[in-house]
């Protein structure tokens, strides 16, 4: 953007407030991933190119539904990277789950394009509700692209349930990862942390973000199929 704003020192009154002050140790905690982990990010940079890569050639394609879940599927993989390399590890698994969603409900539509009619009216009637809800079922999802595609939709349906059991959904795995007993003489104590960097967990959030990030491109790439010979040829 030419107008953007160009980045300087904080505004007065930035580091006053918690918050803010959280935001900075997220960002700490960004740069600091990047320093140390430069064969983490430098997986997670490369899935990125190509996710632009195909962001830049969607330019008349007939798939205009799926190109749409495309660039949300993008975004919410960029949004997922931040937060994983933030150390904020539970967290970073709702949009994982959002990223993968996109990729399959992409591939849904792109099987029956009258499907994106019923999608795109949720918000028309009660009926229309009642209807997505009918239609968009995860587990149909997941089955018709696996019945299509076995190897892709297994990996897709085991990366789906991880998403779940480590922070998609509050799960014992999510939400206890974070927690730390500490016991005294007389008492423990209950530690529990919102960034976690430097961690096992913190590690794992790296991986399953390049993981989903790649299934995802795979099922793009079933939709795109021409678009992605031509990338191969290249």
């Amino acid at each position: 953007m030419d107008d953007e704003i160009p980045l300087g020192p904080a505004p007065t009154g930035w580091a006053d407030e918690p918050l803010c002050r959280y935001m900075d140790d997220w960002r700490r905690n960004q740069l600091a991933t990047f320093q140390t982990c430069q064969a983490a990010f430098r997986r997670l940079q490369t899935i990125d190119s190509l996710f632009l890569t195909i962001a830049d050639n969607l330019d008349n394609t007939p798939q205009t539904a799926p190109a749409l879940f495309f660039y949300r599927a993008h975004a919410s993989y960029r949004t997922a990277v931040g937060l994983a390399m933030a150390g904020q590890v539970v967290e970073a698994y709702p949009i994982l789950r959002n990223c993968l969603e996109q990729g399959l409900y992409a591939y849904f539509v792109f099987k029956q394009p009258t499907r994106y009619n019923v999608w795109a009216t949720r918000h028309d009637s009660p009926a229309s509700l009642r209807a997505v809800k009918d239609v968009f079922q995860i587990g149909d999802i997941l089955n018709e692209y696996t019945s299509d595609h076995n190897d892709d939709g297994r990996i897709a349906h085991e990366l789906y349930e991880q998403t779940i059991d480590w922070g998609a959904h509050p799960n014992t795995h999510g939400l206890m990862q974070t927690v730390t007993l500490e016991h005294t003489s007389d008492a423990m104590e209950v530690v529990t942390q919102y960034l976690y960097p430097g961690t096992l967990a913190h590690a794992s959030a790296m991986k399953d973000t390049a993981r989903i990030g790649v299934g995802v491109l795979i099922a793009f790439g079933h939709i795109f199929e021409p678009k992605y010979a031509l990338f191969r040829e290249g």
